[in-house]
């Protein structure tokens, strides 16, 4: 039994597919795209710390003076004054000018030479001007007056050798700590001369 496949038929009418509505504008051809390797690479981006910061910029320099740092009034207190204020690395605390320098260094060798005078001078001259003299002159002026009574005895005794002993002892410490803090000075350290009794503050 022979089956005859059944032909469409062509008079009625075919169904139409739906009408999508339009993309809004242009599309990009594809060929037209960024190739992938002219892409942003993530290592170009900002990094991190090259973000400005939140709000106006806060400056935390401490302001100087011609004659050193004279912003702040505690540095003219010796009482106030930090152990950096001392010894080796001192310099980035004092940053002295180089008139303060030679000034401070004069400070120590005035009392070698001429005992309590010259600091005594120049510590009334420069207390309210320059921190870093007034400090030099002030450890000179201490260490002259402590050794004023010592001086003073051996003076007495002069007539026998323990008068004499005392004087040369003297001598000699008070040369070699003023000898080591006009090193100090000119090097634009603070120095704190040992065994000084701190009577004037």
């Amino acid at each position: 039994m022979t089956q005859n496949p059944q032909q469409p038929d062509d008079s009625q009418p075919r169904p139409m597919p739906p009408d999508y509505p339009a993309a809004s504008g242009p599309q990009q051809p594809y060929g037209s795209q960024p190739p992938y390797g002219s892409q942003t690479p993530y290592g170009s981006q900002q990094p991190y710390g090259s973000q400005p910061p939140y709000g106006p910029p806060q400056s935390y320099s401490v302001s100087h003076s011609a004659n050193g740092p004279a912003a702040d009034r505690a540095l003219f207190n010796s009482q106030l004054l930090p152990p950096q204020a001392f010894g080796t690395g001192s310099e980035g605390f004092w940053q002295p000018s180089p008139s303060d320098r030679s000034a401070a260094v004069w400070t120590h060798i005035g009392s070698i030479l001429l005992g309590w005078l010259l600091p005594l001078i120049l510590f009334l001259v420069k207390k309210d001007e320059s921190p870093y003299v007034r400090e030099h002159a002030r450890q000179s002026l201490n260490f002259e007056l402590t050794l004023f009574p010592i001086f003073f005895i051996g003076s007495i005794f002069t007539h026998t050798g323990v008068g004499l002993l005392i004087l040369l002892a003297a001598a000699i410490v008070d040369i070699i700590f003023h000898v080591n803090g006009a090193i100090a000075a000119n090097r634009g350290q603070g120095y704190r001369i040992p065994l000084a009794i701190s009577m004037i503050k």
